[in-house]
């Protein structure tokens, strides 16, 4: 089973312990194969990385571009699921479930509301859709 998982890729805490644990867990399964995408290169994809977890960057500043360019790799990798963390994975993974047809699964990590109060702009897209059920 091959199975991409969204992140925005600046978390520094908890949820990036977890997404990488569970990453390095689940690609030493026979017949699993992970991918990680970040929406931002830095310590995150760096440690993922050096842990042989083959990590894609894709910013996730421009929305329309990056909606493409992600779904592209998604259609061209051959995955059967999408595995998203956090509200910007979330948005992500809402906004192409229709188009690809795939299962999606969400880990929340954070209280919604409180993510991005020091972002303004993207807050009100981010926090409006991780209301609705995935």
């Amino acid at each position: 089973m091959r199975v991409v998982h969204l992140i925005s890729g600046g978390d520094v805490g908890g949820a990036k312990t977890h997404v990488l644990s569970v990453l390095a867990g689940l690609r030493s399964r026979p017949g699993m194969s992970v991918t990680l995408v970040c929406f931002r290169d830095g310590p995150f994809a760096e440690e993922a990385r050096r842990m042989g977890i083959d990590t894609r960057v894709i910013y996730g500043n421009g929305m329309a571009g990056d909606l493409r360019a992600l779904e592209e790799l998604i259609r061209g990798g051959g995955y059967h699921m999408v595995h998203s963390h956090g509200s910007r994975g979330n948005t992500f993974s809402a906004m192409l479930k229709p188009r690809l047809g795939l299962p999606a699964l969400t880990t929340i990590h954070s209280d919604y509301k409180k993510d991005y109060l020091g972002s303004p702009p993207p807050a009100p897209t981010h926090r409006g859709l991780n209301r609705l059920p995935p």
